[in-house]
């Protein structure tokens, strides 16, 4: 085409816009024909990249440093080219392409609450992703509902749920879109919860089973024939106290701890030194050996019973029926003057047994009231 035009031009150089003069032998069909070459040399010339009459052009898009929204076309000669591009890293050749729709995804906005606004990476708005509405709540259908301003968590009561409490048991979604359960007997999470308000013990959860054990506190070893005894009254503080023998149930032995016998001590049985009695059996009926010394009741010579209880005053059970002196209503004894009683029995006057009956008459002294 270029060649064609060129040479359909006349050989003087002619300036722009001015008709070339031919021969006048030339036809007018072909002065037309030249003049219309000339018109669209002048028209394509004034065009960027274009051959023009000045010579031929390359189109640039030149983007400034930092500023890649403010990109623009130039036009350079095609020796330039090549410097230019090596001074400008973000031009290039031909048309710039038309600025894009968006940058940031902020730029989209389609103003419907259920989609998601995204700038793709050719810098368009897409809108055909909808929005996530799961609220990790089970206890709730989630939706989205434009009208209502976007997700919306419907309640779903009665729906099984995990409330995460290994403590609760038949966990249920209610109608206020949470998970709840029933608390289980028994069950804990930390020591805390297994508290037994005993300052003796040691409170221990067992974070495998969730169960609680309260194990009494083993105290430190204390002398011999002595033990340290947790007083949780106290706090927990360990109590110093002797060891306690448990008794035989014999009134002629007691039973002692020996500090001597190994590293704790033992308990021992040693003679009473102390009978319930003394050295004279006294109570002669009641199958004891109340003076221990190995003779029980009328065995022993401490004991001759009487037909009769004798006196009342004389510390024996005189006839061995396990009653003594005054207790024993066949004993007599001297009744001293009453004289604020004129029936009581005279000074010396022997005082007969007082009948079971009347023992509500007995005086101070211990003498019938004649009067009764």
């Amino acid at each position: 085409m270029k060649s064609n035009l060129i040479q359909a031009l006349p050989s003087t150089p002619t300036s722009v816009g001015q008709i070339p003069q031919r021969s006048r032998s030339a036809g007018c069909g072909r002065f037309l024909l030249v003049a219309l070459c000339y018109s669209f040399l002048l028209l394509v010339g004034l065009s960027p990249g274009v051959a023009s009459a000045g010579g031929e052009k390359v189109t640039l898009c030149h983007v400034p440093p930092g500023n890649p929204a403010a990109a623009h076309e130039i036009v350079v000669a095609p020796s330039a080219v090549k410097a230019h591009l090596k001074n400008h890293a973000g031009d290039h050749l031909g048309p710039c392409a038309p600025p894009p729709e968006c940058q940031t995804n902020s730029q989209c906005n389609d103003a419907n609450p259920c989609t998601v606004d995204t700038c793709t990476a050719a810098g368009t708005c897409d809108y055909s992703q909808p929005v996530s509405c799961n609220d990790g709540n089970p206890c709730t259908n989630d939706v989205c509902i434009a009208e209502q301003g976007g997700c919306v968590g419907v309640p779903a009561p009665g729906e099984a749920c995990d409330d995460g409490d290994v403590c609760t048991g038949t966990d249920t979604c209610n109608a206020a879109g949470a998970c709840v359960g029933a608390a289980i007997a028994g069950c804990c999470l930390n020591d805390t919860a297994c508290a037994d308000n005993d300052a003796c013990t040691a409170d221990v959860c067992n974070l495998t089973s969730h169960t609680c054990s309260n194990t009494e506190i083993t105290p430190p070893e204390a002398a011999p024939c002595y033990m340290f005894i947790c007083d949780p009254e106290l706090g927990g503080i360990n109590v110093d106290v002797p060891v306690t023998c448990v008794d035989d149930g014999n009134i002629c032995t007691v039973e002692v701890c020996d500090p001597s016998i190994g590293t704790r001590g033992a308990c021992v049985t040693n003679p009473n030194p102390n009978p319930p009695e003394g050295t004279q059996e006294v109570s002669c009926n009641d199958g004891l050996d109340n003076d221990c010394d190995g003779d029980i009741d009328s065995a022993d010579s401490d004991c001759s019973c009487e037909p009769t209880p004798g006196s009342c005053s004389d510390g024996v059970d005189n006839d061995c029926d396990g009653l003594v002196d005054a207790n024993d209503l066949g004993c007599t004894m001297q009744c001293p003057a009453d004289p604020c009683n004129p029936n009581s029995c005279q000074p010396n006057e022997t005082c007969s047994a007082i009948p079971e009956e009347y023992h509500e008459y007995r005086d101070t002294y211990g003498c019938y009231d004649c009067s009764k």
